[in-house]
């Protein structure tokens, strides 16, 4: 679960005594420097002076932070400086903050630092594909807070029952077509390339030779499977997976997998990240009147450049929403890292093909800066861990660094009443399933 900006502002705010929202009576002037609502009229002329007005309903406005120049308690006249980007309108909704939301967001995005050792998102990296000759590797950029665990890939199979795709080793051009921009051929195994194929004797090499034209590697599912027709898939949720190779800066990383049905394209997997071999893997629902088309293709847009090369190797398409577990998790190996040289080893040397998956942790998502984003954005946290989040922005607040007052005693106190809840609360949020076994210092 994750919290929006906007979610931990006002949790923040709450928690420091700082929380007013409501919704205007009146429309302000044309020149959007004043704010009416009536119900202002609780505090005295000037009391909420140096405050400030924050926007949240839609429009020119919104999330727009100013600070209150002056108060008319008679009226609920609050005039701001400098002006909002347009007239406060009538029924409008927005936000009363004694210190500066600005800050508050600051607050919070350094408290995720703080609480790094026991707020953190877990990290999964499926990047690296053994050679079967070495036990060492680089560590990834996108793990650097890792890893600490390393699973091994066990290998799906593939020419079984419940996969309506018909030749889908990747060792056969049989009932596969491509088109538009793709020719295909079978590429065989050898001692030199450790890599390619991933599992058996071939991948198919697929060269892109046009790029102006969508190329696709398509098979019409049915046409060849007597068990399986394009109406039985009619209104069921079905997922589709492909190996794909492809390294760096190419036209892999556009390359997609889809499934398409009698309406067209149902859905599309993410696109290829240029990493090696990557599981794409795309999940949609068939029309309900489907009945005549049902196909499984890799296509890349027409962004591509002439004569680059993919592979594909195994793939599948099946009734559900996932495919079955390709890592054991439940059977993770340790990992020696080395932080200087930013490597790490195993204590066995990996079959080759075998897909390594490495098991990290990472700071908190950051809000940011951005008014218009910081909202919207999210943050790896749920209600229960948001408390520890809280308690850590309030100190960062009322520390110096962001606001040069005393922290309220109120304030103090909450704190206090979080720290002696960290136990319980640590042990909540880390405590792992119970049929999960994880190794390393997950915490």
């Amino acid at each position: 679960m994750a919290l929006t900006g906007n979610q931990l502002l006002v949790g923040l705010s709450k928690f420091i005594n700082d929380y007013w929202a409501d919704t205007t009576t009146s429309a302000g002037n044309a020149g959007g420097t004043t704010l009416l609502d009536t119900l202002l009229s609780r505090y005295g002329d000037d009391t909420i002076r140096e405050h400030f007005v924050r926007y949240t309903n839609t429009g020119s406005n919104l999330y727009l932070n100013r600070r209150v120049s002056a108060f008319t308690n008679s009226t609920g006249t609050i005039t701001v400086s400098p002006a909002f980007a347009a007239q406060a309108g009538s029924a409008e909704t927005y936000e009363l903050h004694k210190y500066d939301p600005a800050l508050k967001f600051r607050a919070l995005d350094a408290a995720r630092i703080d609480l790094s050792d026991l707020l953190f998102k877990l990290v999964r990296n499926d990047t690296i594909t053994a050679d079967g000759l070495t036990n060492e590797w680089a560590v990834p950029s996108a793990i650097r807070n890792g890893p600490f665990v390393a699973v091994m890939e066990d290998q799906l199979e593939v020419d079984t029952g419940w996969n309506v795709l018909e030749h889908p080793l990747g060792d056969s051009l049989t009932d596969w077509t491509a088109a538009a921009g793709f020719s295909a051929a079978t590429y065989a195994q050898s001692d030199t390339d450790r890599y390619i194929p991933k599992y058996g004797n071939s991948s198919i090499k697929i060269t892109y030779t046009d790029g102006a034209s969508a190329g696709t590697y398509t098979q019409v599912v049915g046409s060849m499977n007597s068990d399986f027709t394009a109406a039985k898939s009619a209104g069921r949720e079905m997922v589709g997976g492909m190996w794909v190779y492809g390294e760096h800066a190419t036209t892999a990383e556009t390359a997609v997998v889809e499934i398409v049905d009698d309406t067209g394209t149902v859905a599309t997997s993410s696109e290829h990240g240029g990493t090696g071999w990557e599981l794409l893997t795309v999940t949609g629902v068939i029309s309900q009147t489907n009945a005549t088309t049902m196909s499984f293709r890799l296509r890349i847009p027409t962004t591509g450049t002439n004569n680059q090369v993919v592979f594909m190797e195994h793939a599948w398409l099946m009734f559900g929403s996932d495919l079955p577990n390709f890592y054991k998790e439940d059977a993770p190996v340790s990992v020696l890292r080395d932080d200087t040289l930013q490597r790490f080893s195993l204590p066995f040397k990996p079959a080759r093909g075998t897909q390594i998956r490495l098991i990290g942790r990472d700071i908190l998502s950051a809000l940011g800066d951005t008014a218009s984003t910081q909202a919207t954005n999210t943050m790896e946290v749920d209600a229960q861990s948001a408390e520890l989040l809280y308690a850590a922005a309030a100190e960062r607040l009322f520390s110096g660094d962001f606001l040069d007052v005393q922290m309220p005693g109120q304030v103090a106190e909450r704190i206090a009443m979080v720290r002696t809840r960290v136990p319980k609360l640590k042990e909540s949020i880390h405590k792992p399933a119970s049929k999960t076994k994880i190794m390393g210092p997950y915490l």
